[in-house]
C-alpha cells in the first residue's frame, strides 16, 4: 500500500508542501531534492535485517509526565503498511533509530530493546545541530554548512533534515555490525565524535554518539514549534567508514583487546608468519607488502583513493619498527611509495603530513604509554584479518598470493596460488590446460589412424614407436577409434 493511501485513511494527514525547498537551496548554495517519508525509509532501510524502531513522544499525562512509545517493524509488506499507518496517525514528534535490532518484543517490563547489544546493523552517521540556542538562524546555519562542504571541510551529507527547530545531517553508510569493542564500533564512534567537534559552532548534540539514538521522521511535526519536518537529499553516495577515516585524517582502530569467548570453527585460517622471522624481517615484509598491494592495484587499474593516507601511515610505522626508530628512513619509504601512488587530488607533501602520526604511535609503543584498556598492544600492529578487511581484499586471493605476510589460507587461496604458479610456468589457466590436452589427444588419434592405414600389420609396439607413445596408450587410443 502506498503512503498516500495510508495517509488518506488516517486521522492526521501530514502537510505535503515542499515550499521551503527554494529556501534551503538558496542558503546552502546547491541543488537538493525533496524526500517524502516513504522515500526516506526506502533510502536508509530498503533491505534491512531485524526490526526498524520507530520512537514517538505522545503527550503528557495528567501529572505532566511525558508519555513515550516505541514500535518495532520487520521488513515485510504487512509491517511496512502498519508502520506508515502508525506514522500517519500520530504525526507528532516521531523518530526512527539509526540502527535495526534483533529483538522487537520485550521479555519483561524491565527489558530495554533499544540498546547497542540488541543492534543488528547501524545504517547511518548523524549530526544533530541545535544552533538556535546560539541565536543562529536557519538561513545562517545552512550557509555555514554549504560553505564547509564547498571548502572540503566536511563530507556532504546524504540528507539534511529540517527538524522544525534545528537541522540534522545524515550520511548513509553500508550497514555495519556494532558489537561493542570491535574495530567497527570504535571507528564509528571516533567519526561521530570528530564530526561533532567540527560542527561544535552549530551546537552539535552529544546524543549522536549513541548508535541506538534516533533521528526525526520526515513529514511529521515538531510539537513545540508546530513546524513540519522536511528531508532534503544532497548526495546519493554510500560511503564506508574508511572513506570518512581517510577524509578526516583519522586512524582506523586495530583489533580489540578481548577476543570472543566462543570461536566459530572454520576451515579458513589466518596465515601465521614463519617462526624464524625476526622483528626486522616481519616489519620489513609488511613494508614491502604495502608496495606490492599498490603495484598490483595499479596494474589492474583499480582505485584505492580512500586508502592512500592509511597505507602511508602503516608503511611509515612498520618502517620505524624495522629500523629501530630511524625517522629519516621511515620518511624516505613514504616518499618511495609516493612515486608509485596515484596522487590525484593529493600530493607527496599531503601524504607525508598525514603519515607523520606514525611517529607518535611508535613512541607510545616504545614507551608503553598506549591505551591498555582498548588494545592488546601499542602501535599500529593490525592483525592479518583486520588488514585484509581494511585493504578490501578478504576474497581477493590472487592479491593475497602476491603478498608475503597478509593472507588467509583456504581452498580458494590454494586454488588461486596453483593457478598463478601454472601461469608463471607458461602453462596457462586450467581451462587452457584442458583445451590443450584435448587438442593433443585429437592429434594422436589422427596420427594413429594414419599409421594403422599405412602399416596395417604393425604390432602394438611398432605403432607405439612410430607415434612416440607407450604401448598401453596405443591400446587406449585404438579403443576410442574403434568405438570402445
Amino acid at each position: 500500500m502506498s503512503l498516500a493511501v495510508v495517509q488518506s485513511k488516517s486521522l492526521y494527514v501530514p502537510v505535503s508542501s515542499d515550499a521551503s525547498l527554494p529556501f534551503v537551496e538558496t542558503n546552502v548554495g546547491f541543488s537538493v531534492r525533496y524526500l517524502s517519508q516513504e522515500d526516506f525509509f526506502d533510502y536508509f532501510f530498503r533491505n534491512y535485517q531485524g526490526f526498524v524502531c520507530v520512537f514517538q513522544k505522545i503527550d503528557a499525562d495528567r501529572k505532566g509526565n511525558e508519555r513515550r512509545r516505541q514500535m518495532f517493524f520487520r521488513n515485510n509488506d504487512s509491517d511496512r503498511e502498519r508502520m506508515f499507518r502508525t506514522l500517519s496517525y500520530y504525526g507528532w514528534d516521531t523518530y526512527v533509530s539509526y540502527s535495526t535490532y534483533y529483538r522487537g518484543r520485550k521479555r519483561d517490563k524491565a527489558d530495554v530493546l533499544r540498546t547497542q547489544e540488541n543492534i543488528v546493523c547501524t545504517h547511518m552517521l548523524v549530526q544533530d545541530l541545535d544552533y538556535y540556542k546560539f541565536n543562529i538562524s536557519d538561513a545562517q546555519a545552512l550557509q555555514f554548512i554549504g560553505k564547509w562542504i564547498a571548502e572540503g571541510s566536511i563530507i556532504a551529507p546524504n540528507i539534511i533534515i529540517s527538524t522544525g527547530r534545528g537541522l540534522q545531517l545524515l550520511w548513509k553508510i553500508a550497514p555495519i555490525k556494532m558489537k561493542k569493542g570491535t574495530p567497527t564500533d570504535i571507528d564509528w564512534h571516533a567519526i561521530q565524535s570528530h564530526m561533532k567537534n567540527l560542527l561544535q559552532s552549530l551546537n552539535s548534540d552529544n546524543v549522536v554518539k549513541n548508535p541506538s539514538a534516533v533521528t526525526r521522521v520526515p513529514e511529521t511535526k515538531h510539537r513545540k514549534s508546530g513546524n513540519k519536518v522536511y528531508a532534503y537529499q544532497v548526495s546519493d553516495s554510500e560511503l564506508t567508514l574508511l572513506d570518512f577515516i581517510d577524509f578526516y585524517d583519522l586512524v582506523p582502530s586495530t583489533d580489540r583487546k578481548v577476543k570472543p569467548k566462543k570461536s566459530v570453527a572454520s576451515k579458513s585460517t589466518v596465515a601465521h608468519l614463519v617462526s624464524s622471522w625476526n622483528e626486522f624481517t616481519l616489519n620489513r615484509e609488511r613494508e614491502n607488502d604495502i608496495f606490492r598491494f599498490v603495484e598490483e592495484r595499479n596494474r589492474r587499474n583499480e582505485p584505492y583513493y580512500a586508502k592512500r593516507n592509511w597505507l602511508a601511515l602503516v608503511l611509515r610505522f612498520h618502517a620505524l619498527v624495522s629500523s629501530d626508530g630511524d625517522i629519516n628512513y621511515a620518511e624516505q619509504r613514504v616518499k618511495e611509495l609516493c612515486t608509485i601512488l596515484d596522487l590525484a587530488d593529493t600530493s607527496e607533501e599531503e601524504i607525508l603530513r598525514r603519515s607523520k602520526p606514525a611517529e607518535r604511535f611508535y613512541e607510545e609503543w616504545q614507551n608503553d604509554t598506549w591505551n591498555r584498556e582498548r588494545y592488546t598492544q601499542g602501535g599500529l600492529f593490525y592483525s592479518n584479518r583486520r588488514l585484509l578487511e581494511l585493504m578490501g581484499i578478504q576474497d581477493d586471493y590472487e592479491m593475497q598470493v602476491k603478498l608475503k605476510t597478509i593472507k588467509i589460507r583456504n581452498k580458494a587461496y590454494e586454488a588461486a596460488k596453483k593457478r598463478l604458479e601454472r601461469e608463471a610456468k607458461g602453462m596457462g589457466t586450467i581451462d587452457q590446460y584442458h583445451a590443450r590436452r584435448v587438442a593433443e589427444k585429437e592429434s594422436k588419434l589422427q596420427q594413429l589412424r594414419i599409421a594403422m592405414e599405412t602399416h596395417p600389420h604393425a604390432t602394438r609396439r611398432q605403432l607405439a614407436d612410430l607415434l612416440g607413445i607407450t604401448p598401453p596408450r596405443v591400446t587406449q587410443l585404438k579403443k576410442e577409434l574403434l568405438g570402445g
